[in-house]
């Protein structure tokens, strides 16, 4: 029934596809892109009048295609930022759907890097392509005369190349469960090098076999993954994903000069452009008359990151660890520590708290005469299981997320050797500490101080430990 049900909605979607149907497609990309790119727009900087000016290009386009706007009078839906100056400017339309508070997401950023010493970064990949793909996607569809179930939404958003701020903006002002999917296009304007990578299948029940189909009747190479994977690299469709909603990002891979001045329109792959606009076009009428697709409410590892809930890792450290005497203000020379362990985090948004198990090891310089703390030293190695204890704020950042951390922790012995004679490490040891770290992903980086309120020692000086420590850890 379902393959059935999948076959009709199919039908269906390519009908509606047929009529209207231009034959210039590719020549209406390309002055898309040719004026996105020109000089004129200088590199389309986000914030700056040249912009502005790619804005209201899409402005134009969606009025003259009859689009709605969403929730403003306009199509502009300004922001700001508290990391960066200037106001912002998403350009989106809307076509009403029978129900009107569910939606498909179809979008794609307009901004570029703007002018660097004197050259302009053109961006016709990144991601020109993606808007004027953007902009036919919703011609296509409009010109169909298809009538949808969930409101389409196409969204040109500013502010991605400092932050994804644009996505940012919309993806948190729809209510939680009301997005079908969200569709990005980002990249792709080189289908000549490759196949069409489409990134998230995962997320949506049905995605990938609809998907397949709909790319072996347009002869279109395509590359399912189930998931985005890139820990470092970050796009649209973030935002979105880590509120819950399925997310297909797609992109021809990173053979362009992207990022670079070389970024320009005679590098496009046309036809190549215009057969994914018609995939994407078919793809989102599929989705919109099938009911058996549906998110599956499975998330990209990637994107859990920096999510409200529960995080367990691995973690290694490695530093530096020194004896103090509070009462005369003696500091002993400092020798190494390493941890190792596991570290676990609960974080609710911009609050969580910290907490691990972790094998301590360190070395520290004792008095060979206890009576005479100032005197000769001799070495004294420790192993101990060691439980931090933190509270924890966050920026809670997209994939970036800084923290800091302030709690205490306790540490207990499990054997040691050397010191003076008679001397013995105190079984039990607690104090104070603060952490400072970032998050990238999975992978947290962070630099801790411990400041031990407790004697190092069961018997003599009340001899204090102050411990260093730099540490790299995995979530998983």
């Amino acid at each position: 029934m379902r393959r059935l049900t999948l076959t009709v909605a199919m039908l269906t979607a390519s009908l509606l596809f047929a009529f209207g149907a231009p034959d210039n497609l590719s020549q209406r990309l390309r002055n898309h892109i040719e004026y996105l790119t020109s000089e004129e727009l200088a590199g389309r900087k986000a914030g700056t009048p040249e912009g502005y000016l790619a804005g209201d290009y899409v402005r134009e386009h969606f009025s003259r295609l009859g689009l709605l706007t969403f929730e403003r009078a306009d199509y502009f839906h300004n922001f700001a930022t508290t990391w960066e100056s200037g106001v912002f400017r998403n350009v989106v339309g809307r076509i009403e759907g029978k129900e009107s508070d569910s939606y498909i997401v179809i979008g794609a950023h307009y901004d570029h890097l703007g002018v660097k010493k004197g050259e302009i970064y053109h961006g016709a990949d990144d991601n020109a392509s993606g808007t004027a793909a953007l902009l036919e996607v919703a011609r296509l569809i409009k010109e169909s005369g298809h009538t949808p179930r969930h409101t389409l939404l196409f969204a040109a958003f500013d502010a991605e190349e400092i932050g994804m701020y644009g996505s940012h903006d919309l993806a948190e002002r729809l209510p939680k469960g009301s997005v079908t999917v969200m569709i990005n296009m980002d990249m792709v304007g080189w289908l000549k090098q490759g196949a069409l990578r489409v990134e998230g299948t995962a997320t949506l029940n049905g995605a990938e076999e609809l998907i397949s189909h709909i790319a072996e009747k347009h002869n279109l190479a395509v590359a399912p993954q189930e998931f985005e994977r890139g820990i470092a690299t970050a796009t649209d469709t973030e935002p979105f994903a880590k509120r819950g909603f399925p997310t297909l990002t797609l992109n021809t891979g990173s053979n362009s000069p992207y990022h670079k001045p070389q970024d320009t329109s005679d590098q496009i792959d046309y036809e190549g452009l215009a057969t994914i606009v018609k995939g994407v076009a078919e793809l989102t009428m599929a989705i919109d008359n099938t009911p058996e697709i549906t998110p599956s409410g499975r998330i990209a590892r990637k994107h859990s990151a920096g999510r409200d809930g529960l995080d367990m890792g691995i973690a290694a450290g490695f530093g530096s660890n020194y004896a103090l005497y509070p009462s005369s203000a003696i500091v002993g020379k400092e020798l190494g520590a390493v941890q190792l362990g596991l570290s676990l985090q609960y974080v609710r948004g911009h609050f969580g708290a910290r907490t691990g198990l972790l094998y301590d090891h360190r070395k520290t310089i004792v008095p060979s005469d206890m009576a005479n703390p100032s005197g000769e030293g001799t070495k004294l190695i420790t192993h101990r299981v060691t439980i931090p204890v933190e509270v924890m704020a966050t920026t809670n950042l997209s994939i970036f997320s800084y923290y800091l951390g302030v709690g205490g922790y306790y540490s207990r012995l499990l054997s040691g050797h050397g010191g003076s004679a008679g001397m013995a490490a105190n079984p039990n040891e607690w104090g104070l500490q603060w952490s400072v770290g970032m998050r990238v992903a999975d992978i947290f980086f962070e630099a801790t101080r411990r400041y031990g309120l407790s004697p190092l020692y069961s018997a003599g000086d009340n001899m204090m430990s102050r411990s260093a420590i730099c540490t790299l850890g995995l979530f998983f």
